[in-house]
């Protein structure tokens, strides 16, 4: 059917009711360029906004046609990508601690979440680790002492619904759940929340949570969260088994250097560090001494009390010799 200028222009008034309605009943949140941030419903939309000029058969503006493209989905998913080369790159420099509450402040500004904790779960699944709060949770909500809290799974307050269920559950009301515990003291007064669990080979080993998002948590957050809590764990995971590398390299090392049974340095770093110390004084132009101990009469001790004894007078003057030796100097057993 042909259109007049009167279908025309009622089309367009129409048109332009329809926006109306639509932004009449959002909050704009961001607007630059050609996107533009909206709250639908509570939740977070980004649209594409085009913009054509609508113009008569003599070419005069009789206004612009505004067509919006929801790219919500396609500006999530670049996000969570960003997410994790942000997270991998921070992990590259930053202790396990850190990063885990890097990535839950990351999480709670995608999910508007000001609250997030993070549990680390005990092999025997029984006890859990209060590894991490997120950064607002501890400034803004939280005078509860942060992180490395050992507790029974069974005395936990009502997020533990998730261990039993094996899934994501929602509170939206907590103050109305019967089941709910008192909060610790300096605990942050929770409103609704969202706890995931993270299970590997069915056992479950991590637990994430958020808190106080300003509408209900829904499907969306629960399936966004489960995927972001997957993510994060990978990263967790593979930050712990360095730490936990590095951590064994040095107790190697130190056991390489270290006598068993006074743990006073051994003659092996004794040559290591003597050079060392040696061009140092050099260069400072300061002398360098050696002091060098014997027990007299040790072989009689070994002899008439036996060598355990022998062993513990050793290990005494070791505690001595290090209590009384300042910063900078060394203790050795050659």
């Amino acid at each position: 059917e042909a259109a007049t200028p009167q279908t025309q222009a009622a089309s367009t008034h129409a048109a332009a009711a329809a926006v109306f309605q639509v932004v009449a009943f959002t909050l704009v949140i961001e607007a630059h360029g050609v996107s533009l941030a909206v709250e639908i419903d509570g939740g977070a939309r980004c649209f594409e906004v085009k913009k054509s000029q609508i113009q008569d058969q003599r070419k005069r503006r009789l206004g612009y046609l505004y067509i919006f493209h929801d790219i919500s989905e396609r500006k999530l998913v670049e996000e969570i990508l960003q997410l994790r080369l942000r997270l991998n790159e921070f992990a590259t420099s930053h202790s396990l601690d850190e990063l885990m509450t890097r990535a839950l402040d990351e999480i709670g500004m995608i999910t508007n979440s000001p609250i997030g904790f993070y549990h680390l779960v005990s092999p025997d699944q029984k006890t859990v680790l209060l590894q991490a709060w997120s950064t607002r949770a501890l400034t803004e909500y939280c005078t509860i002492q942060g992180a490395n809290q050992h507790y029974r799974i069974d005395e936990a307050g009502v997020w533990v619904d998730c261990v039993y269920q094996r899934q994501p559950v929602i509170h939206n009301d907590y103050a109305s759940l019967a089941h709910r515990k008192g909060l610790p003291e300096g605990h942050a007064v929770l409103i609704r929340e969202l706890v995931v669990p993270i299970i590997r080979d069915v056992l479950l080993v991590a637990i994430l949570g958020l808190g106080n998002k300003a509408s209900d948590y829904n499907q969306t957050d629960v399936d966004l969260v489960a995927y972001i809590a997957e993510l994060v764990w990978v990263i967790v995971e593979r930050k712990r088994a360095e730490e936990e590398i590095l951590a064994l390299q040095a107790q190697l090392r130190e056991q390489a250097i270290r006598d068993p049974l006074t743990n006073l340095y051994n003659r092996r770093y004794l040559g290591e560090t003597i050079q060392r110390e040696l061009a140092r004084a050099e260069r400072a132009g300061q002398a360098l001494s050696f002091v060098v101990l014997d027990i007299d009469h040790f072989k009689s001790v070994n002899d008439r009390f036996g060598h355990a004894i022998g062993d513990q007078v050793l290990q005494i003057l070791a505690k001595v010799l290090t209590s009384e030796a300042r910063e900078g100097d060394f203790v050795y057993r050659s």
